[in-house]
């Protein structure tokens, strides 16, 4: 039986950034064998966002950390999705 549960989305402070890239950085080591160079990648990126850029973090009730995304301005017609990340249940 699944149970109904109360999913927050909301704007990502800088405060929530550590949290995205330890995310980031547990699946993609445990699953894919990708290296610190990955987490540095993902850490200087959130930190290079500008104010044209939106990152978004799901919570549960709790404030628990359930995934994250982003879209970046790349141009006056393109965006760019990035740190798409749903944390795996179990």
């Amino acid at each position: 039986m699944v149970e109904d549960k109360k999913v927050v989305i909301r704007l990502a402070k800088k405060a929530d950034y550590p949290t995205i890239v330890a995310a980031h950085e547990a699946i993609y080591q445990d699953e894919y064998g990708f290296d610190q160079t990955f987490v540095s990648f993902v850490e200087r990126s959130l930190h290079e966002a500008s104010e044209d850029d939106y990152i978004w973090l799901a919570t549960d009730e709790h404030e628990d950390f359930l995934g994250s995304i982003a879209v970046y301005r790349v141009d006056e017609q393109n965006a760019q999705l990035r740190f798409f990340l749903v944390r795996p249940s179990g």
